[in-house]
């Protein structure tokens, strides 16, 4: 499967993007956090069309963009379920049992996310993996990020 990390700047290279997308890839996950202009939802989710989507909303401390407080971060994932996303990515700091319960009332399934931007945890398997699968995502993805490319 090959999944596209999307995040254009503007709705214009979202638009001009997407048909790219779609004829490559498996799956696009959207990085709406990337957005340095208002973006329109609806109309992204239309443009991917029959393309499976995963709408990503990142506050800086995971590697986004995204300064709005994490209740207004959950209405545009609830709207994008909503839409028809078929995943929506939610942060392990923000992910309650009963928020992913409402997403996947909405319709979508859920991944559940944590990234490091320091160090391989030592905790990984025992905390981290542990910690992310008792909240039963559909998904559960960690990263460690490394900022050095010679790594």
């Amino acid at each position: 499967m090959l999944a596209v990390a999307f995040g254009p700047p503007t709705m214009a290279d979202a638009l001009a993007g997407l048909p790219r997308i779609r004829a490559a890839a498996d799956c696009v996950e959207l990085r709406l956090d990337l957005f340095e202009e208002p973006f329109d939802l609806p109309t992204l989710l239309r443009e991917r069309g029959d393309l499976p989507v995963v709408v990503t909303l990142r506050p800086p401390d995971q590697g986004g963009k995204s300064r709005l407080p994490v209740s207004e971060r959950l209405d545009v994932l609830m709207s994008a379920a909503g839409l028809g996303a078929e995943y929506v990515d939610l942060e392990h700091d923000a992910a309650a049992p009963a928020t992913l319960a409402a997403l996947r009332h909405e319709g979508a399934r859920v991944v559940v996310s944590r990234h490091d931007f320091a160090t391989m945890p030592g905790d990984l398997v025992d905390g981290w993996w542990a910690s992310l699968a008792a909240l039963e995502p559909d998904v559960s993805s960690f990263a460690r990020i490394v900022a050095d490319p010679e790594c």
